[in-house]
């Protein structure tokens, strides 16, 4: 998970952070309690 176990408080699972980067075309994602910002790539299929 995100977070161990004695940091969880039961509603860091809220995903509310989305951004993208156009000039590098980069995604990232954050969520309300999350304590990192993650940087997504996309694939299509």
């Amino acid at each position: 998970g995100l977070l161990a176990p004695h940091e969880r408080r039961g509603n860091e699972d809220v995903a509310n952070g989305i951004a993208y980067d156009a000039s590098a075309d980069r995604l990232f994602l954050t969520g309300k309690l999350w304590p990192r910002l993650y940087e997504v790539r996309l694939r299509r299929r």
